[in-house]
């Protein structure tokens, strides 16, 4: 089991994500030869040519970094269980440095009611829940909604102005 931070609204959100899903023809256009993409699945026991070129199959990370990934979770079968919002989002951390005030931002482009979640993976634990009513949002809420180091029950925050 691992730890995730997850962000639940009624309202959508835009995905913020740090990678990419290419066909093989959109790598070929990328600038990427069929020879050389060949050769690299060799080495995976597999041949390219068994690929249709027009499935989405080849990931490439993206250069703009995010701090964070904000990805849609359409299979939320751990926070369904804890709050019942009409879109779940996974929060990824993918650099800690600036990513409580760059959090932040991205929430008050909105400036709706949400919820930030922090809880097992895999595991219903209400009994425990430690809930923050947040008016405005601070990196010290977050810090301490988050706690990068440490984990002893779940905990949620509502943002709610």
């Amino acid at each position: 089991m691992s730890i995730a931070l997850y962000l639940a609204s009624n309202h959508k959100f835009t995905e913020q994500i740090n990678h990419s899903l290419f066909s093989l023809n959109e790598m070929i256009d990328l600038g990427y030869s069929y020879t050389d993409l060949e050769k690299y699945f060799q080495n995976w026991w597999f041949d390219l040519a068994d690929i249709n070129p027009y499935e989405k199959v080849f990931y490439l990370e993206e250069k703009n970094e995010f701090t964070f990934e904000i990805i849609q979770d359409t299979d939320s079968q751990t926070i369904s269980k804890y709050t019942h919002k009409k879109y779940y989002y996974e929060v990824r951390i993918t650099n800690p440095t600036s990513f409580y005030s760059d959090l932040i931002s991205y929430l008050n482009n909105y400036s709706v009611p949400c919820e930030i979640w922090r809880i097992w993976e895999g595991d219903f634990n209400s009994d425990n829940l430690e809930v923050f009513d947040i008016c405005n949002l601070s990196e010290k809420d977050l810090e301490h909604l988050i706690e990068s180091n440490t984990y002893s029950h779940p905990k949620v925050g509502k943002i709610w102005c």
